[in-house]
């Protein structure tokens, strides 16, 4: 998925698709579905997750859209990339940021039905 979200006072373009993870991996040596399965909630975002993560991840999604050179990428040119921001910005972005990884930003989760369940229906 595409989308250009707001950033603070910057317009940014953010692309994720089925290399984000890994990429994400790649450059932070940490499981981005790992974090985002124990940081998220059908209440909401952690604030840990929301503070450490969207950071790095829109960083990810950003230069997959500017279709940069992900082999030179490393935390160094985060921080530069960073420095554009405002302290706050990444806070009040999380959650269109996280829209965009998923895919949408309404997701309806339907509780799944376990084998017990499905034997009492027939």
């Amino acid at each position: 998925m595409e989308k250009v979200i707001k950033i603070g006072t910057h317009d940014v373009p953010l692309a994720a698709n089925a290399a984000t993870p890994i990429r994400f991996r790649n450059i932070f040596g940490k499981d981005l579905l790992t974090i985002v399965s124990e940081g998220t909630s059908p209440e909401g975002i952690d604030m840990k997750v929301a503070s450490e993560v969207a950071p790095e991840l829109a960083f990810i999604m950003a230069k997959s859209a500017e279709k940069a050179d992900m082999s030179k990428l490393n935390e160094a040119k985060m921080i530069e990339w960073l420095e554009l921001f405002e302290p706050m910005d990444f806070i009040n972005a999380t959650e269109e940021i996280f829209s965009v990884y998923f895919g949408d930003s309404e997701t309806e989760v339907e509780a799944k039905k376990n084998d017990n369940d499905q034997l009492k229906e027939n």
